[in-house]
């Protein structure tokens, strides 16, 4: 069993090695959480007022997602041959393949990772997605 100042100096060279993007990373987050220390001179007849700042970063944050994950992108979804109505390889079949796919991000809750998403690259200029099979379901 570890004692807790051995976690604490672990934790501390963890975060240490990390990097330097893993540490702006971190300097972003503790602004939008509100946690970043901003020294400001102690006047008497001054009123006291909150904090401003975190409130402007996460606005600008969820401002900017919000609009980027408005646009749903376009799924395209062409007939492999486009001189059949129906039928194998036709229009209708590449009509029942887009319903699926829009199935899909609907059961997937798309439109909510997209939010994420899009607030994790405004707050960070980096993402990332995943895709995983569901194989109860079997869509792989």
């Amino acid at each position: 069993m570890r004692s807790f100042e051995e976690v604490v100096r672990l934790t501390q060279d963890m975060q240490r090695v990390q990097g330097p993007i893993v540490n702006r990373m971190r300097d972003v987050l503790d602004r939008y959480d509100g946690e970043w220390v901003l020294p400001i001179p102690d006047l008497e007849n001054e009123p006291v007022m909150p904090q401003l700042t975190p409130a402007l970063i996460a606005e600008a944050v969820d401002a900017m997602a919000m609009r980027a994950s408005s646009v749903q992108p376009m799924t395209s979804i062409p007939a492999l041959s486009p001189h059949k109505d129906t039928g194998s390889r036709s229009k209708e079949y590449a009509t029942i393949r887009r319903k699926v796919i829009a199935g899909t991000y609907h059961l997937s809750k798309w439109k909510l990772g997209r939010r994420r998403f899009y607030r994790h690259l405004s707050a960070y200029h980096t993402g990332a997605m995943i895709v995983l099979p569901d194989f109860e379901a079997g869509q792989v």
